[in-house]
Protein backbone atom coordinates (compact mmCIF):
# COMPACT_ATOMS: atom_id res chain seq x y z
CA UNK A 1 0.00 0.00 0.00
CA UNK A 2 1.63 3.25 -1.07
CA UNK A 3 4.88 4.43 -2.59
CA UNK A 4 7.36 4.34 0.27
CA UNK A 5 7.35 0.78 1.51
CA UNK A 6 9.75 -0.22 4.28
CA UNK A 7 9.46 -3.90 3.36
CA UNK A 8 7.54 -5.82 0.74
CA UNK A 9 4.48 -7.57 2.17
CA UNK A 10 3.16 -10.45 0.10
CA UNK A 11 1.32 -12.32 2.82
CA UNK A 12 -2.46 -12.78 2.72
CA UNK A 13 -2.74 -11.69 6.37
CA UNK A 14 -0.27 -9.99 8.66
CA UNK A 15 -0.02 -8.15 11.96
CA UNK A 16 2.61 -5.88 13.46
CA UNK A 17 2.54 -4.98 17.13
CA UNK A 18 4.56 -3.34 19.89
CA UNK A 19 3.71 -3.51 23.57
CA UNK A 20 3.90 -0.40 25.80
CA UNK A 21 7.47 0.79 26.36
CA UNK A 22 8.85 -2.18 24.40
CA UNK A 23 11.92 -1.76 22.23
CA UNK A 24 10.98 -4.53 19.80
CA UNK A 25 8.41 -4.70 17.00
CA UNK A 26 6.95 -8.14 16.22
CA UNK A 27 5.74 -8.96 12.71
CA UNK A 28 3.73 -12.08 11.86
CA UNK A 29 2.62 -13.27 8.44
CA UNK A 30 0.17 -15.85 7.16
CA UNK A 31 0.07 -16.88 3.51
CA UNK A 32 -3.50 -18.16 3.75
CA UNK A 33 -6.64 -16.46 5.09
CA UNK A 34 -6.77 -16.26 8.92
CA UNK A 35 -8.74 -18.74 10.95
CA UNK A 36 -12.30 -17.84 11.97
CA UNK A 37 -12.94 -18.04 15.72
CA UNK A 38 -16.61 -18.89 16.12
CA UNK A 39 -16.66 -18.31 19.86
CA UNK A 40 -14.14 -16.66 22.19
CA UNK A 41 -14.25 -19.75 24.39
CA UNK A 42 -12.53 -21.60 21.52
CA UNK A 43 -9.34 -19.71 22.41
CA UNK A 44 -7.42 -22.05 24.72
CA UNK A 45 -4.02 -22.21 26.36
CA UNK A 46 -2.80 -24.13 23.30
CA UNK A 47 -4.01 -21.53 20.78
CA UNK A 48 -1.19 -19.73 19.00
CA UNK A 49 -1.49 -16.64 16.83
CA UNK A 50 -2.64 -13.03 16.73
CA UNK A 51 -6.29 -12.58 17.65
CA UNK A 52 -8.51 -9.82 16.20
CA UNK A 53 -11.92 -9.48 17.82
CA UNK A 54 -14.71 -6.97 17.01
CA UNK A 55 -16.76 -4.99 19.51
CA UNK A 56 -19.65 -7.42 19.03
CA UNK A 57 -18.20 -10.93 19.01
CA UNK A 58 -21.65 -12.43 18.37
CA UNK A 59 -21.23 -11.49 14.69
CA UNK A 60 -18.57 -14.21 14.17
CA UNK A 61 -15.95 -11.74 12.95
CA UNK A 62 -13.24 -12.84 15.38
CA UNK A 63 -10.11 -13.95 13.52
CA UNK A 64 -6.80 -15.58 14.36
CA UNK A 65 -3.74 -14.88 12.23
CA UNK A 66 -1.51 -17.94 12.41
CA UNK A 67 2.16 -17.03 12.59
CA UNK A 68 3.46 -19.01 9.63
CA UNK A 69 6.35 -16.55 9.60
CA UNK A 70 7.39 -14.38 12.53
CA UNK A 71 10.21 -11.92 13.04
CA UNK A 72 11.20 -9.31 15.58
CA UNK A 73 12.95 -6.05 14.76
CA UNK A 74 14.42 -3.59 17.23
CA UNK A 75 12.60 -0.29 17.07
CA UNK A 76 15.99 1.42 17.16
CA UNK A 77 16.85 -0.20 13.80
CA UNK A 78 14.29 1.99 12.06
CA UNK A 79 15.31 5.56 11.15
CA UNK A 80 14.59 8.12 13.85
CA UNK A 81 11.72 10.53 13.17
CA UNK A 82 10.31 7.98 10.75
CA UNK A 83 7.64 10.26 9.31
CA UNK A 84 4.65 8.93 7.39
CA UNK A 85 4.29 9.43 3.65
CA UNK A 86 1.45 11.91 3.98
CA UNK A 87 2.14 15.25 2.37
CA UNK A 88 -0.48 17.18 4.34
CA UNK A 89 2.11 18.34 6.83
CA UNK A 90 0.96 19.16 10.34
CA UNK A 91 -2.53 20.32 9.47
CA UNK A 92 -4.97 19.92 12.36
CA UNK A 93 -7.83 17.48 12.15
CA UNK A 94 -10.81 19.66 11.28
CA UNK A 95 -14.34 18.85 12.39
CA UNK A 96 -17.35 20.12 10.48
CA UNK A 97 -20.68 21.25 11.88
CA UNK A 98 -22.08 17.94 10.67
CA UNK A 99 -19.70 16.09 13.01
CA UNK A 100 -20.93 18.00 16.04
CA UNK A 101 -24.57 17.77 14.98
CA UNK A 102 -24.34 13.99 14.64
CA UNK A 103 -22.56 13.58 17.96
CA UNK A 104 -24.99 15.94 19.72
CA UNK A 105 -27.99 13.98 18.45
CA UNK A 106 -26.50 10.70 19.67
CA UNK A 107 -25.44 12.28 22.97
CA UNK A 108 -28.99 13.42 23.77
CA UNK A 109 -30.37 9.95 22.97
CA UNK A 110 -27.84 8.41 25.35
CA UNK A 111 -28.50 11.02 28.02
CA UNK A 112 -32.22 10.30 27.91
CA UNK A 113 -31.49 6.68 28.77
CA UNK A 114 -29.22 7.74 31.59
CA UNK A 115 -31.85 10.07 33.00
CA UNK A 116 -34.48 7.34 32.80
CA UNK A 117 -32.38 5.11 35.02
CA UNK A 118 -32.31 2.32 32.42
CA UNK A 119 -28.50 2.48 32.34
CA UNK A 120 -25.71 3.80 34.57
CA UNK A 121 -23.04 4.40 31.95
CA UNK A 122 -22.82 4.18 28.16
CA UNK A 123 -19.89 4.68 25.80
CA UNK A 124 -20.71 6.80 22.76
CA UNK A 125 -18.34 6.62 19.81
CA UNK A 126 -17.86 8.77 16.73
CA UNK A 127 -16.26 8.06 13.37
CA UNK A 128 -14.82 10.49 10.85
CA UNK A 129 -13.70 9.83 7.30
CA UNK A 130 -10.61 11.63 6.08
CA UNK A 131 -9.18 11.84 2.57
CA UNK A 132 -5.41 11.69 2.15
CA UNK A 133 -3.75 13.51 -0.73
CA UNK A 134 -1.27 10.73 -1.48
CA UNK A 135 -1.35 6.96 -1.30
CA UNK A 136 0.38 6.13 1.96
CA UNK A 137 2.18 3.13 3.40
CA UNK A 138 0.40 1.65 6.42
CA UNK A 139 3.54 -0.09 7.68
CA UNK A 140 5.42 3.20 7.71
CA UNK A 141 2.57 4.78 9.68
CA UNK A 142 2.79 1.93 12.19
CA UNK A 143 6.47 2.65 12.86
CA UNK A 144 5.73 6.37 13.09
CA UNK A 145 3.01 5.62 15.66
CA UNK A 146 5.45 3.48 17.69
CA UNK A 147 7.89 6.38 17.81
CA UNK A 148 5.25 8.97 18.71
CA UNK A 149 3.47 6.87 21.36
CA UNK A 150 6.10 4.76 23.18
CA UNK A 151 3.91 4.06 26.22
CA UNK A 152 0.96 2.67 24.22
CA UNK A 153 0.24 -0.68 22.61
CA UNK A 154 0.47 -0.17 18.84
CA UNK A 155 -0.89 -2.72 16.37
CA UNK A 156 -1.52 -2.79 12.67
CA UNK A 157 -3.19 -5.72 10.95
CA UNK A 158 -4.45 -6.64 7.53
CA UNK A 159 -6.66 -9.55 6.48
CA UNK A 160 -8.94 -10.12 3.48
CA UNK A 161 -11.94 -9.97 5.83
CA UNK A 162 -11.03 -6.84 7.80
CA UNK A 163 -8.87 -4.75 5.51
CA UNK A 164 -6.19 -2.70 7.27
CA UNK A 165 -6.54 -1.32 10.80
CA UNK A 166 -4.27 0.64 13.14
CA UNK A 167 -4.81 0.99 16.90
CA UNK A 168 -2.95 3.11 19.44
CA UNK A 169 -4.24 2.18 22.88
CA UNK A 170 -3.21 2.29 26.55
CA UNK A 171 -5.79 -0.29 27.69
CA UNK A 172 -4.94 -3.93 28.32
CA UNK A 173 -7.92 -6.27 28.34
CA UNK A 174 -6.05 -9.36 29.53
CA UNK A 175 -2.42 -10.40 29.66
CA UNK A 176 -0.73 -13.47 31.01
CA UNK A 177 2.12 -12.65 33.37
CA UNK A 178 3.15 -16.21 34.39
CA UNK A 179 1.68 -19.71 34.50
CA UNK A 180 -2.00 -19.27 35.42
CA UNK A 181 -1.29 -15.62 36.43
CA UNK A 182 -3.05 -12.72 34.71
CA UNK A 183 -3.35 -8.96 34.71
CA UNK A 184 -6.15 -6.69 33.55
CA UNK A 185 -7.08 -3.07 34.13
CA UNK A 186 -10.08 -0.85 34.61
CA UNK A 187 -9.28 2.22 32.53
CA UNK A 188 -11.67 5.14 32.27
CA UNK A 189 -11.77 8.86 32.82
CA UNK A 190 -9.84 11.19 30.55
CA UNK A 191 -8.12 14.56 30.96
CA UNK A 192 -5.50 16.44 28.96
CA UNK A 193 -2.03 15.94 30.36
CA UNK A 194 -1.38 18.44 33.16
CA UNK A 195 1.01 21.28 32.43
CA UNK A 196 3.82 20.57 34.85
CA UNK A 197 1.48 19.41 37.60
CA UNK A 198 2.42 16.18 39.34
CA UNK A 199 -1.08 15.59 40.70
CA UNK A 200 -4.14 15.17 38.50
CA UNK A 201 -7.31 16.65 39.96
CA UNK A 202 -10.08 14.33 38.82
CA UNK A 203 -13.73 15.31 38.77
CA UNK A 204 -16.40 13.26 40.50
CA UNK A 205 -17.75 12.42 37.05
CA UNK A 206 -14.45 10.82 35.95
CA UNK A 207 -14.08 8.91 39.21
CA UNK A 208 -17.64 7.59 38.98
CA UNK A 209 -17.11 6.53 35.36
CA UNK A 210 -13.96 4.64 36.29
CA UNK A 211 -15.56 3.00 39.32
CA UNK A 212 -18.25 1.42 37.12
CA UNK A 213 -15.50 -0.29 35.11
CA UNK A 214 -13.51 -1.46 38.13
CA UNK A 215 -16.57 -2.85 39.91
CA UNK A 216 -17.64 -4.66 36.74
CA UNK A 217 -14.26 -6.38 36.32
CA UNK A 218 -14.21 -7.43 39.96
CA UNK A 219 -17.76 -8.82 39.74
CA UNK A 220 -17.29 -10.66 36.43
CA UNK A 221 -14.10 -12.37 37.54
CA UNK A 222 -15.70 -13.50 40.80
CA UNK A 223 -18.51 -15.11 38.77
CA UNK A 224 -15.80 -17.42 37.41
CA UNK A 225 -14.53 -18.23 40.90
CA UNK A 226 -11.58 -15.85 40.57
CA UNK A 227 -10.56 -13.65 43.52
CA UNK A 228 -8.62 -10.75 41.98
CA UNK A 229 -6.25 -8.45 43.81
CA UNK A 230 -7.49 -4.89 43.23
CA UNK A 231 -4.82 -2.20 43.38
CA UNK A 232 -5.24 1.41 44.42
CA UNK A 233 -6.57 3.88 41.87
CA UNK A 234 -3.81 5.65 39.93
CA UNK A 235 -3.29 8.01 37.00
CA UNK A 236 -1.50 6.87 33.85
CA UNK A 237 -0.28 8.86 30.85
CA UNK A 238 -1.03 8.06 27.21
CA UNK A 239 0.81 10.70 25.20
CA UNK A 240 -1.21 13.95 25.44
CA UNK A 241 -3.94 12.40 27.62
CA UNK A 242 -4.14 10.90 31.10
CA UNK A 243 -6.55 8.31 32.47
CA UNK A 244 -7.68 6.76 35.73
CA UNK A 245 -6.52 3.16 36.09
CA UNK A 246 -7.01 0.27 38.51
CA UNK A 247 -4.83 -2.82 38.11
CA UNK A 248 -6.18 -6.30 38.80
CA UNK A 249 -3.93 -9.36 39.27
CA UNK A 250 -5.17 -12.90 39.72
CA UNK A 251 -4.37 -16.57 39.23
CA UNK A 252 -6.78 -19.10 37.77
CA UNK A 253 -7.05 -22.30 35.77
CA UNK A 254 -10.01 -20.91 33.82
CA UNK A 255 -9.37 -21.07 30.07
CA UNK A 256 -8.11 -17.94 28.34
CA UNK A 257 -11.08 -17.68 25.99
CA UNK A 258 -13.54 -18.01 28.85
CA UNK A 259 -11.88 -15.12 30.66
CA UNK A 260 -11.96 -12.96 27.53
CA UNK A 261 -15.61 -13.79 26.89
CA UNK A 262 -16.54 -12.92 30.47
CA UNK A 263 -14.79 -9.55 30.40
CA UNK A 264 -15.37 -8.26 26.87
CA UNK A 265 -16.78 -5.71 26.31
CA UNK A 266 -16.15 -3.94 29.59
CA UNK A 267 -17.98 -0.75 30.61
CA UNK A 268 -14.88 1.13 29.42
CA UNK A 269 -16.08 0.61 25.83
CA UNK A 270 -19.71 -0.46 26.24
CA UNK A 271 -21.52 0.52 29.44
CA UNK A 272 -23.49 -0.93 32.29
CA UNK A 273 -25.59 -2.98 32.42
CA UNK A 274 -23.77 -4.64 29.54
CA UNK A 275 -26.61 -6.12 27.50
CA UNK A 276 -28.84 -3.06 27.75
CA UNK A 277 -26.09 -0.66 26.74
CA UNK A 278 -24.89 -2.92 23.93
CA UNK A 279 -28.40 -2.88 22.47
CA UNK A 280 -28.63 0.89 22.96
CA UNK A 281 -25.32 1.47 21.17
CA UNK A 282 -26.56 -0.58 18.21
CA UNK A 283 -29.76 1.46 18.07
CA UNK A 284 -28.25 4.92 18.62
CA UNK A 285 -24.98 4.91 16.70
CA UNK A 286 -25.52 5.22 12.95
CA UNK A 287 -22.09 3.74 12.11
CA UNK A 288 -20.83 0.21 12.62
CA UNK A 289 -18.05 -0.06 15.17
CA UNK A 290 -16.60 -3.17 13.53
CA UNK A 291 -13.21 -3.66 15.24
CA UNK A 292 -13.24 -0.37 17.13
CA UNK A 293 -13.68 -1.19 20.85
CA UNK A 294 -12.87 -4.83 20.16
CA UNK A 295 -9.46 -6.22 21.06
CA UNK A 296 -6.32 -7.64 19.49
CA UNK A 297 -3.01 -9.15 20.46
CA UNK A 298 -0.67 -12.14 20.52
CA UNK A 299 -1.71 -15.42 22.10
CA UNK A 300 1.11 -17.77 23.05
CA UNK A 301 3.51 -16.14 20.60
CA UNK A 302 7.11 -16.26 21.82
CA UNK A 303 5.64 -17.10 25.22
CA UNK A 304 3.54 -13.94 25.22
CA UNK A 305 -0.22 -13.51 25.64
CA UNK A 306 -1.40 -9.89 25.64
CA UNK A 307 -4.79 -8.68 24.43
CA UNK A 308 -5.42 -4.93 24.24
CA UNK A 309 -8.62 -2.99 23.63
CA UNK A 310 -8.81 -1.51 20.11
CA UNK A 311 -9.09 2.22 20.77
CA UNK A 312 -8.09 5.41 18.93
CA UNK A 313 -7.95 3.53 15.69
CA UNK A 314 -7.96 4.02 11.95
CA UNK A 315 -9.46 1.80 9.24
CA UNK A 316 -8.21 1.98 5.68
CA UNK A 317 -11.05 2.00 3.14
CA UNK A 318 -8.47 2.40 0.38
CA UNK A 319 -4.94 3.90 0.24
CA UNK A 320 -6.26 7.48 0.26
CA UNK A 321 -9.41 7.14 2.38
CA UNK A 322 -9.40 6.38 6.11
CA UNK A 323 -12.00 6.14 8.88
CA UNK A 324 -11.01 7.36 12.35
CA UNK A 325 -12.79 6.04 15.48
CA UNK A 326 -12.89 7.33 19.05
CA UNK A 327 -15.36 7.49 21.91
CA UNK A 328 -15.97 8.34 25.52
CA UNK A 329 -18.01 7.20 28.50
CA UNK A 330 -21.19 9.05 29.44
CA UNK A 331 -22.88 9.10 32.83
CA UNK A 332 -25.80 11.22 34.00
CA UNK A 333 -23.49 14.16 34.89
CA UNK A 334 -21.79 14.23 31.47
CA UNK A 335 -21.80 17.53 29.58
CA UNK A 336 -21.99 17.67 25.79
CA UNK A 337 -19.15 20.13 25.21
CA UNK A 338 -16.77 18.28 27.53
CA UNK A 339 -17.51 14.90 25.94
CA UNK A 340 -17.18 16.23 22.40
CA UNK A 341 -13.81 17.80 23.25
CA UNK A 342 -12.64 14.45 24.65
CA UNK A 343 -13.65 12.54 21.51
CA UNK A 344 -11.89 15.06 19.27
CA UNK A 345 -8.74 14.83 21.36
CA UNK A 346 -8.72 11.04 21.23
CA UNK A 347 -9.31 11.03 17.47
CA UNK A 348 -6.25 13.22 17.07
CA UNK A 349 -4.09 10.30 18.29
CA UNK A 350 -4.49 8.13 15.20
CA UNK A 351 -4.62 11.15 12.89
CA UNK A 352 -1.27 12.42 14.17
CA UNK A 353 0.34 9.09 13.33
CA UNK A 354 -0.92 9.39 9.76
CA UNK A 355 -0.52 13.05 8.93
CA UNK A 356 1.86 14.73 11.35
Amino acid sequence: MGTCKTTEINATAYAFYKRPNAEVVTQIFQNTPPNIVKDLSDLTHSTQGFVIAPFDCEENDTLLIVAEHIKQIALADFPKHFSPCCQQGAKPLNFENEDLNTYEHHFHNCHALLQSGAINKIVLSHTKQIAIEDSIDSERIFIHACQRHPNCYIALWHTPQTGTWLTITPEVLLEKTADNAYHTVALAGTMPLSDGSETAHWSDKNIAEQTYVADYIDTELRKLGVSPSRAELKTIQANHLQHLCTDFHFTTNVALGTLLKQLHPTPAVCGTPKQTTRQAISAIETHKRKYYAGFSGPINLNGETSCYVTLRCAQWNDPTNINLYAGGGLIIDSQLNDEWAEVKSKMQTAYSAICQ
